[in-house]
């Protein structure tokens, strides 16, 4: 029997917790109820709060030698969320004068500036050259989609849904078949913040990837 997984992704597959209210256990995020629910199998994770596909590739170079018979990845999201300023104009503004100032009037104009700006922390081009290289680096690994709650998050972060539409339209071209549209599967499942999956949202998830668990190494047990 094969029986080596591996889970690559972003702060989605973690525990969570805004407030007293918004709590999302470690043992409901989707990632563990997979590994109860195939405790025969081992199963690796890491998982790195705002990574994005550059942190992603960076942790190839460590899990390769591991050989997974499987590789579940769920990134992108913070790749191609519209911000309001360059990570090299942050820091430029942190050694102003004025700098203090220039962080108040961005904070309090963000949106506006996201929408205006639409500035990605990884180009197209980037986008789609690490990915494939992900992609290279595995025998058999699949893709989730990039997903957002549609009905609060562009309010926050104007261009959204075209960003997303656009990287994840590159990662169905390059992972075809193996990529995972989890789109319709979590509408109106997200915490607060419209970013991250709450318990239901996180169920729906691990039922769709316990299928492809039992499709790629569930008929060879």
């Amino acid at each position: 029997m094969r029986g080596r997984i591996l889970i690559l992704s972003d702060s989605l597959a973690l525990p969570r917790k805004k407030g007293e209210s918004q709590i999302l256990a470690h043992e409901k995020t989707w990632s563990e109820r997979l590994r109860k629910r195939f405790p025969e199998f081992t199963i690796a994770q890491t998982s790195i709060g705002s990574a994005t596909t550059e942190d992603i590739l960076y942790q190839c170079q460590y899990w390769t030698v591991y050989d997974a018979d499987l590789v579940i990845i769920q990134a992108g999201l913070c790749d191609c969320l519209p911000r309001a300023m360059h990570a090299w104009e942050v820091e430029l503004a942190k050694k102003l004068w004025f700098g203090e100032d220039l962080h108040t009037y961005v904070t309090k104009h963000a949106q506006n500036l996201r929408g205006l700006r639409n500035i990605t922390l990884t180009s197209r081009e980037q986008f789609a050259e690490r990915v494939s290289a992900i992609k290279g680096r595995f025998r058999n690994s699949y893709w989730l989609s990039i997903i957002f709650d549609k009905n609060n998050t562009p309010k926050r972060f104007p261009q959204i849904s075209n960003n997303v539409r656009v990287y994840n339209n590159m990662l169905r071209r390059i992972y075809r078949g193996n990529f995972i549209d989890l789109d319709e599967i979590v509408t109106g499942h997200f915490m607060e913040d419209s970013l991250h999956l709450e318990s239901k949202g996180q169920e729906l998830v691990f039922e769709r990837m316990s299928e492809i668990v039992e499709l790629e190494l569930g008929k060879e047990s």
